[in-house]
C-alpha cells in the first residue's frame, strides 16, 4: 500500500468513520488504485499520472463528507474514472451508490474495478442521465467535471429534487456569479469548490 495513502487515513480518522470501516475500505481503495494505473496506461481515463496526484483527488473528493449530511444513497453522473464515486463506495458499504457513464471504456473499467475490488454496493449505467427514468429515489446526485452548473442541473431536471454536490475547481468561481446558484453553499477548499443543495433549501 502507499506511504501517502496514510493522509488519506488521517482524514478519515478526523472525520470519525470506524477503525474497522476505514482499514476494509483502505484495503478496496488499493484493489481499485491499482486497476486504475493499469487502465490509465493505456485508455486515458485520466490526467492523473503520479500515486501523489491521485491521493489528493482522493483527498479531494473525500473532503465533502466533512460538511453533507450522513450518506443514504447515491447517484453519481458522469462516473469517468470512479472519482468520487469508488472512492467514496469503499468507505460506505452498506450505501447503495449508482454510476452513470456514457462511455463505453469507462463503462468497462468502472465494472472491473468494481468486481475486483469487491463493491457490492455499486451499480453501473451504461446511458446518458438524461436517457434514465428510476423508480427508487437517491438522497445525493453527485457531479464531477461533467459542465457548467446549469448543464449539470439540466441534466438532472426530470428527476425529482434531491440533495446535489458539484465538484468544480476554484476557477469556477466566476461561473457561480453568472449562475443561478442561490440554492447552493459553497464550500472552497484548497484547489476545489464545493457547490451543495439541500433539498428545500434556499440559501438567497
Amino acid at each position: 500500500m502507499l506511504k501517502n495513502i496514510k493522509r488519506i487515513e488521517e482524514f478519515l480518522y478526523q472525520i470519525q468513520l470506524p477503525k474497522d470501516t476505514i482499514n476494509s475500505g483502505l484495503e478496496h481503495l488499493e484493489k481499485y488504485r491499482q486497476h486504475f494505473f493499469k487502465w490509465n496506461q493505456t485508455h486515458s481515463l485520466s490526467r492523473i499520472q503520479t500515486q501523489e496526484e491521485w491521493v489528493d483527488y482522493c483527498l479531494d473528493c473525500l473532503y465533502p463528507l466533512s460538511f453533507i449530511s450522513p450518506l443514504e444513497s447515491v447517484l453519481d453522473v458522469g462516473s469517468g474514472s470512479g472519482i468520487p464515486a469508488l472512492v467514496w463506495a469503499v468507505f460506505f458499504p452498506h450505501i447503495p451508490f449508482v454510476l452513470v457513464e456514457s462511455k463505453g471504456k469507462k463503462v468497462a473499467f468502472l465494472k472491473i474495478a468494481t468486481l475486483s475490488a469487491g463493491l457490492k454496493n455499486v451499480s453501473i449505467q451504461h446511458s446518458r442521465i438524461e436517457d434514465l427514468n428510476f423508480s427508487n429515489s437517491f438522497k445525493l446526485i453527485t457531479f464531477r467535471a461533467v459542465g457548467s452548473i446549469q448543464t449539470c442541473l439540466q441534466l438532472i431536471a426530470h428527476l425529482r429534487q434531491r440533495d446535489i454536490l458539484l465538484f468544480k475547481g476554484q476557477s469556477a468561481m466566476q461561473e457561480t456569479y453568472n449562475s443561478k446558484t442561490h440554492h447552493f453553499k459553497f464550500y472552497p477548499h484548497g484547489r476545489m469548490l464545493y457547490l451543495y443543495h439541500q433539498e428545500g433549501e434556499n440559501y438567497g
